[in-house]
Formats: C-alpha cells, sequence, structure tokens
C-alpha cells in the first residue's frame, strides 16, 4: 500500500530477521525548481579530469613523527588522549566504523566560533577521545564546516571516509571538494574528478548544507546552497534543488534529472535531513532561503523518483538530528524501521523531537536494488 497513516506506535519487539534493504508501504508519526548557477571554481584538464578548487595552502609532502597510533596509523602523526574531556562540536561531520568508533572531523568546537580541521575519534567502549594530529605541512584537507562525510571503499580496496564539499575557514566559503582518509592508516588523499563521455565541465559545483549518504559505493547527495559571508554581510546566494551521484570507482559526478517528477521534490534545499530505509531516502525539512519546510519526501533509489508525503505533525526544522533505528516489529510481526527527529533550528534552537515510523517488507530481489550500480540508463541532466 502507498496509503500512509500517522498513528500510535505499538510497543517493540525485536526482530533480529528483518532483512537490511527494503521499500516502504507505510508510515506513521509520533510526537514527544533545479536551480541553475554558474559559479564552477574548479579547473578541467586535457585528460578530462579535474582537481577541485583549493583556496587555501597548496599540498606537501607527509612529515615524519613517530609518537603514536590509533587503529593503525603511522609515524606522519600522533594522538593526544583527551579522556574525562567533554567535548562540545558544531557544523562537523561524523560516521562510525564497526560500531565500535567514531570520527569526527572539522566543524567549530567549545564556545568559540573558530572553524578547525582537526580530527578526533571517540571509542564506544572505553568512551574516551583521541585527537589525531598531523604536521603542520602534512596532506590533510583546510578548516571547514557544513561538509558531510560517509564510509566507502576506495579505488585501492582499503576503507576510507569520504568528505565532501562544506565551507572553508570563517568565511565559509564553499568548496567542491573530496578529501578521502584512510580509517586505519590516517592518511588523506584529495580525490581527483573525473569526466563522462561528452561532459564538458563536471555538473557538481561548490556548495554546503545538503544531505549524503553512501549506497552499494555510491554517493548520493541532495541539496545544499552557496554561501556568501563578508564582514556582518551574510547570505544565501543560491540554494539547489538538485541530485547528485558520485561513483567512488570511476570518481564521476551525475546529476539526475528530476523533470518528470519536479512536484514531489523537496522545496528546501538548504540543511534538510535524511534517512535511508532500504530503497528508500526519506529527506524532512530544511532551509527554503530564511524560512524552513515541514515536507517528508521520499527518493526511490532503484528509479530515482521521488514522491511528496503528507503530514499535519511535520517536522518543521533545519539541522536536526536524524537516526534510523531498524529491526524492530509491532505485535502484528509486521516488520518496521523508526527514524527519529530531535532539535534542530526553528528560527531559534529546538530541543523538541518526532518518531517516524516505516512498515516495510522485503522488496529488494523484485525491485533490483543493485540497478544502482548501473546508472548509465538513468536520465542525466549533465
Amino acid at each position: 500500500s502507498n496509503q500512509f497513516s500517522f498513528q500510535p506506535l505499538s510497543p517493540l519487539t525485536p526482530n533480529t530477521n528483518a532483512a537490511l534493504f527494503n521499500a516502504s508501504v507505510n508510515t506513521q508519526w509520533m510526537t514527544s525548481n533545479n536551480n541553475n548557477h554558474n559559479h564552477n571554481h574548479s579547473q578541467h584538464g586535457n585528460n578530462g579530469s579535474r582537481t577541485p578548487t583549493t583556496p587555501h595552502t597548496p599540498l606537501t609532502p607527509l612529515s615524519a613523527r613517530s609518537t603514536g597510533s590509533v587503529g593503525g596509523g603511522g609515524s606522519h602523526i600522533r594522538t593526544n588522549s583527551l579522556s574525562g574531556k567533554p567535548m562540545q562540536f558544531g557544523k562537523h561531520s561524523c560516521v562510525c566504523v564497526d560500531n565500535k568508533r567514531l570520527l569526527l572531523f572539522g566543524g567549530t568546537e567549545g564556545e568559540n566560533t573558530v572553524v578547525t580541521n582537526n580530527l578526533y575519534t571517540y571509542d564506544l567502549e572505553t568512551k574516551e577521545w583521541t585527537q589525531i594530529e598531523f604536521e603542520p605541512d602534512a596532506v590533510q584537507p583546510s578548516a571547514r564546516t557544513n561538509h558531510q562525510a560517509a564510509l566507502v571503499i576506495g579505488p585501492n580496496g582499503r576503507r576510507e571516509m569520504y568528505i565532501v564539499g562544506g565551507g572553508i575557514g570563517q568565511q565559509m566559503t564553499p568548496t567542491d571538494e573530496i578529501w578521502a582518509l584512510d580509517i586505519e592508516e590516517y592518511t588523506w588523499r584529495l580525490v581527483p574528478f573525473n569526466l563522462k563521455p561528452g561532459q564538458k565541465t563536471c555538473p557538481f559545483t561548490p556548495r554546503l548544507g545538503f544531505t549524503l549518504h553512501e549506497v552499494n559505493n555510491k554517493l548520493i547527495l541532495y541539496g545544499g546552497g552557496y554561501w556568501y559571508q563578508n564582514g556582518t554581510e551574510k547570505k544565501w546566494k543560491e540554494y539547489y534543488r538538485e541530485l547528485f551521484v558520485f561513483d567512488v570507482k570511476t570518481s564521476v559526478w551525475t546529476n539526475i534529472d528530476m523533470t518528470d517528477c519536479i512536484d514531489h521534490v523537496p522545496r528546501s534545499g538548504t540543511f534538510p535531513v535524511s534517512c535511508r530505509v532500504g530503497a528508500q531516502l526519506f529527506v524532512v525539512g530544511g532551509g527554503i532561503v530564511w524560512d524552513v519546510s515541514s515536507e517528508i519526501n521520499v527518493l526511490d533509489l532503484v528509479t530515482f523518483k521521488w514522491r511528496k508525503l503528507s503530514s499535519e505533525q511535520a517536522y518543521a526544522a533545519d539541522s536536526s538530528a536524524c537516526i534510523a533505528l531498524k529491526d524492530y516489529s509491532d505485535q502484528s510481526g509486521v516488520p518496521k524501521t523508526k527514524i527519529l527527529l530531535f532539535g534542530g533550528y526553528r528560527y531559534k534552537p529546538l530541543s523538541e523531537y518526532k518518531v517516524f515510523a516505516v512498515r516495510w517488507k522485503d522488496f529488494m530481489t523484485e525491485r533490483g536494488l543493485d540497478s544502482l550500480t548501473k546508472l548509465d540508463p538513468v536520465p542525466s541532466s549533465s
């Protein structure tokens, strides 16, 4: 059924046999325009590849200093234990590795608003923070905020954390860069972009404040905007209702054509939150210039078509937290997934929450989620 109802949630019972890849068929809440742009700041080489814009210090070789390691590491880093020290972060990125440790990069720290390129790990067993420190002249990203991160398998077969886009420095200058961190050796590299046959320029442009997910080793990116900040003048120059796929293996960006479902594309462009439930990507809220959206939109990751859900109890905010709690069922035994939304900003910081429940059944084989690995048939505007 494609009908969506909003009813109280039933008590939860474990469902350890629930499949990971599913399609949503019902939902419940519980309370507690493609924009054109021409600011492509990157350079393309004669070989069809491109190096993202780097409006900061050029890359220099790593220096060696053997002072410690975390999860592998090497002689180019040192570690600084921060046991017992409460950490305060904002506008950063964070990924979870094997349900054992968190990797947190960039953003701002503490009560000051200085933008950093610091890298931290948090051990989920010992509850201890560790800072990974690099030599000043080491190859590493510059300080940035409002970027996104995802774990992927890099072209060399090793697991990497990809850092995408964001705003560089105190002025939050938008960038289109992708940086890759080897999560065992703690080495950084700047990821080059390649062009597909027929592409003259890369369709992806500098932005911050978007949503990002990894699916089948591809990055699914929606939204973002171009922020301008100079002294007391701060404004969004543009915000984007755009959907991109980045193929980690080929380093190619694809801009997905959404013309035939534009009425169902999220109206928000900046700071929406999202959560994947099987073959569906739920996008909630977000900013519309200086306003916020209360929409719930669902992207089918097989067909790349959007549909808009209606709700009288929607969550109107941007910059919220969005978490999926998988593998549980109601008393009828129907598998469900809970999506928890908390906090964010709606003219002021929020401390409220809502829970979004999604009924589903296993459609992976029938609907072919693996088709995501074959992007060529997908209509592309660039």
